[in-house]
């Protein structure tokens, strides 16, 4: 039967290796450097220029250990989980991905990807700042074509809106992070959320619009003069406290009756796995809150509401934005310890 390596367990391997450094009968890993002669194309297939790869055998460790001139141990505090590192462009040319639960190969991201660590669903800025896209504007470009400003907030408790895109910040490198575990290809992650966000398992993230509908009022073409908002719509499930705010377009704007945005307006909804917004009720609290009656006789509308991730958006980015790759700082300067390897 078909078997797979699931994301899960390769996070759990790289904590697990992470952990090896600081726990109580801790592992210890070294740094050496050795080699003091040239490679001899004759003899290994390479180079000084172009170094052999090493093999992986017992006789090949025995000559590192004769070829060894320094050591150092890597400690706890120079191990931290990692990410690929994804920069924003402000240029308003790139189109990123969105966070979601369900990318397959049947439901594949705005990039093509089947797996949510291969999208581009976080990016991070010139100042060092992560943030997660949870809405890339029905896979526009950011920032619509033109350039922007990129965002500068550290506050993570709400969700906010930049270059059309809404996103959550995660956490900012520190000096150190940048100085010794930052890479052109990678970057480093926490597994702790920052101090003031409010994490909550199974939160409403977004809701898309799949079908906007087309509404009417008492019976008749949609003739509201302006955008309509009813507000306290129930998102159904098998949480609680979700709540809504949908827009009905106004006569006249070329979304005539049809829904044209929805937003999630309750802070404290919680422990979700699957949740729904109805047309039935947005119907409901449409009539309780204004004199003319809505329907949908035709085009009924459709959503899809987005949950967010085990224990909430922030509360452990590395795991969050696939973290399962380890990134290691020593560094090996002058004489430290004054001592010579003279056995193996």
């Amino acid at each position: 039967m078909p078997a797979i390596i699931t994301t899960k367990f390769r996070f759990h391997n790289a904590e697990q290796f992470k952990e090896s450094f600081s726990e109580a009968a801790a592992t210890n890993y070294y740094l050496f450097i050795g080699r003091p002669g040239v490679f001899a194309t004759a003899t290994t297939g390479g180079s000084d220029s172009a170094p052999p790869t090493p093999p992986d055998n017992r006789r090949a460790e025995a000559r590192y250990w004769d070829d060894m001139l320094a050591a150092k141990k890597v400690v706890s505090t120079g191990v931290t989980h990692a990410i690929p590192r994804r920069d924003l462009d402000t240029s308003g040319a790139t189109i990123y991905d969105m966070w979601r639960p369900d990318y397959s190969t049947s439901k594949t991201a705005t990039s093509g990807a089947s797996t949510i660590f291969d999208s581009t669903f976080y990016f991070v800025t010139a100042a060092y700042r992560v943030y997660k896209i949870l809405d890339n504007n029905g896979g526009a470009a950011i920032g619509g074509g033109s350039a922007f400003t990129a965002p500068s907030t550290d506050d993570s408790k709400d969700p906010f809106v930049v270059g059309g895109y809404t996103v959550k910040y995660m956490y900012t490198l520190s000096t150190t992070d940048v100085q010794n575990f930052l890479t052109p290809d990678f970057m480093p992650a926490p597994t702790s959320p920052v101090t003031n966000n409010v994490c909550l398992d199974g939160k409403l993230t977004v809701v898309l619009i799949t079908t906007a509908g087309v509404g009417t009022g008492d019976g008749a073409e949609w003739n509201v003069g302006t955008d309509r908002v009813v507000t306290n719509v129930p998102i159904r499930g098998d949480g609680t406290g979700g709540l809504a705010s949908v827009t009905i377009g106004r006569d006249g704007g070329g979304n005539d009756g049809q829904i044209t945005a929805v937003q999630i307006t309750s802070t404290l909804d919680s422990n979700y796995t699957q949740a729904t917004l109805l047309a039935a009720d947005i119907i409901e609290q449409h009539n309780i809150q204004n004199a003319n009656v809505l329907a949908f006789p035709s085009s009924v509308p459709a959503f899809e509401v987005i949950i967010g991730p085990d224990g909430g958006h922030g509360s452990n980015p590395a795991k969050e934005l696939g973290g399962h790759f380890i990134l290691m700082d020593t560094k090996l300067e002058q004489t430290e310890g004054y001592d010579f390897s003279v056995v193996n």
